[in-house]
């Protein structure tokens, strides 16, 4: 936010969002001339840099540039600290020389400017836009207590402070250096804020929270013996006998374990553990015990340090129906050059689609969650629901499904033959458009015990990794045996039941794709469980109306396979254009 000031005839309390670009300019030249004020390595020291621009719009207007400890109020014990820290006479000497080109408006403007991302300083941005959003999901009341964990800089509790809620704010954070340019925001805000120096894992806190926020470092792992510690203390705290989980939901405890009886809170998350095998204990005490209120998907690249997928998890102690809202908000976004934002009119929709249902959102009952396992991945609730007669488990027409062959490379290496053979092997990358490669590598032998591995006539193969997942046939083998890759499934399946050509036809079908999608876990690579793979459910009518999707469907891909020898050809015809021509 940003006060009336003379740069750019600001209005009162706008945003640095709805500053026009000359004004960003403006202010960004001020930042870089306090910038070149500083000395050396203190350069680079944000936290010099934000109290030369706490001083100015103190004290910079003095007519004498006098020592700033004479003008310093000595009761500001938080920044006196910092000061004697962190600054230098020297400093203010060369800022009093050049500020005065400035209101103290604009250095005050100029403190609450967006940061550069910068890990090694711990400077972690949480984007403005997703600040808001939270902010409309939370609600904050006058009165309350208001706290944002991994607070960084405390953006989130000045967006509160700017909208004039009387609160008590309160910020954690491990970070040396972001707390004290924090109490400096907050030095400038009168102190409207306080700020806590501490880990947000341990359960040592002053005080309950009715509202809470948390950006906590997406990929944040600890060490296992600090884990194993941390997940004690919960196990005592709740009473629960949890043994492992992901870091994520260490972050989620913490926070709910601070929350009054009526507290709500919104903890950023990256997607994995929303449906990792690993988290179901801990899904299913939350779940049971009412605590999840929703989930809602983020767009990917909305944070400028990574751009994996996430999600905001909504949680509320005080909530008396036994239902958990999905919220699809990932497609609802303005594409930027690096990272993606949420506009005025994103944050006023997803708030929309957040209190009402619609095809982007859903209340799921207590009894559905259990269902799926007390998963919380957003795809198994909000895909289009297709009406399909005959649903069937995939394991009720299958003979049998295992994963391909674990090789290492090295072990790999040792089998190759640039020779041909009677036996080859299969990678995920020899799966193209659906149809396996004509020539896939040789090896010198298949061990007895790696049989089990080699694939059938008419076997499907399905990738176990990435998306989009591939789906083939397998088909032509004559006499040859080909191994399959550990990154593939084999399915054998009953042809008294189901024919293959049918099945492949359905996964590669926009509803067959988006059922895969739906079982997937991960977040950077997606992977199918092969639990869930045998419980999904897949359309199977009658034989003969599966033969006639499968004729239509084998007689399409053999009109492709006749077009891709017809393209590789003319590809050789154009190397020899030219010597053929030159001849001539």
């Amino acid at each position: 936010m940003v006060i009336d000031n003379q740069i750019g005839g600001s209005m009162l309390y706008r945003t640095y969002d709805e500053l026009t670009e000359k004004e960003r300019m403006e202010l960004r030249s001020l930042r870089n001339q306090v910038s070149f004020c500083l000395k050396g390595e203190e350069k680079k020291n944000r936290v010099a840099i934000h109290l030369a621009l706490y001083l100015m719009y103190k004290y910079g207007n003095t007519n004498d540039c006098v020592s700033y400890k004479e003008i310093f109020d000595e009761e500001n014990y938080d920044i006196k600290a910092i000061l004697d820290e962190y600054f230098n006479e020297n400093i203010w000497n060369e800022l009093c020389s050049r500020g005065n080109q400035f209101s103290a408006e604009a250095f005050f403007n100029a403190s609450f400017m967006p940061e550069d991302y910068d890990p090694m300083n711990g400077n972690f941005n949480t984007p403005s836009s997703i600040i808001k959003l939270a902010n409309r999901i939370l609600s904050v009341e006058d009165g309350e207590t208001v706290a944002e964990f991994c607070c960084n800089k405390g953006d989130f509790l000045i967006s509160n402070c700017f909208a004039e809620k009387k609160c008590k704010y309160i910020g954690y954070d491990l970070s040396t250096e972001s707390c004290a340019i924090a109490k400096i925001k907050s030095a400038l805000l009168d102190h409207s804020f306080k700020i806590v120096q501490k880990n947000v894992l341990d359960l040592d806190f002053e005080f309950e929270h009715d509202k809470v926020f948390s950006d906590f470092p997406l990929g944040f792992r600890l060490n296992k013996y600090n884990k194993d510690n941390m997940i004690t203390e919960y196990n005592k705290l709740f009473g629960t006998d949890f043994t492992n989980m992901s870091d994520s939901w260490l972050f989620v405890l913490s926070v709910l374990s601070t929350l009054s009886k009526k507290g709500r809170a919104a903890c950023i998350m990256v997607n994995g553990p929303l449906s990792n095998a690993i988290d179901n204990k801990i899904r299913e005490f939350l779940i049971k015990n009412n605590y999840i209120e929703a989930i809602v998907a983020l767009p990917a690249m909305m944070f400028d340090y990574t751009g994996i997928s996430s999600a905001l998890i909504v949680l509320n102690k005080y909530k008396s129906d036994e239902k958990v809202k999905f919220v699809d908000a990932s497609k609802l976004y303005v594409k930027g050059r690096r990272q993606n934002v949420f506009s005025k009119e994103n944050v006023d929709e997803i708030i929309n689609i957040y209190e009402n249902e619609s095809q982007y959102s859903k209340f799921i009952e207590y009894e559905r969650l259990v269902e799926e396992n007390y998963s919380l991945n957003i795809k198994r609730y909000l895909k289009e629901e297709v009406k399909f007669e005959n649903l069937t488990k995939i394991d009720d027409v299958l003979i049998s499904v295992r994963r391909g062959a674990t090789y290492s490379a090295a072990q790999l290496d040792q089998i190759s033959s640039t020779e041909e053979t009677k036996y080859q092997y299969l990678m995920l990358g020899n799966i193209k458009n659906g149809m396996i490669d004509d020539n896939l590598p040789y090896i010198t032998e298949i061990n007895k015990k790696y049989e089990k591995f080699c694939l059938n006539h008419h076997n499907i193969v399905i990738s176990k990794n990435g998306k989009p997942f591939k789906v083939a046939v397998v088909e032509n083998l004559d006499e040859r045996k080909i191994l399959a890759n550990g990154n593939l499934y084999i399915l054998e399946l009953d042809e008294e039941k189901i024919n293959p050509y049918y099945l492949k036809a359905y996964f590669e079908s926009e509803y067959g794709s988006a059922a895969l999608n739906a079982i997937a876990i991960g977040s950077t690579i997606p992977n199918i469980p092969l639990k869930d793979l045998k419980e999904l459910k897949i359309p199977c009518p009658a034989l003969e109306e599966q033969e006639k999707i499968a004729l239509k469907y084998a007689a399409l891909e053999d009109e492709i396979r006749m077009l891709n020898i017809k393209l590789e050809r003319a590809y050789s015809k154009l190397k020899e254009v030219f010597i053929s021509e030159s001849e001539d």
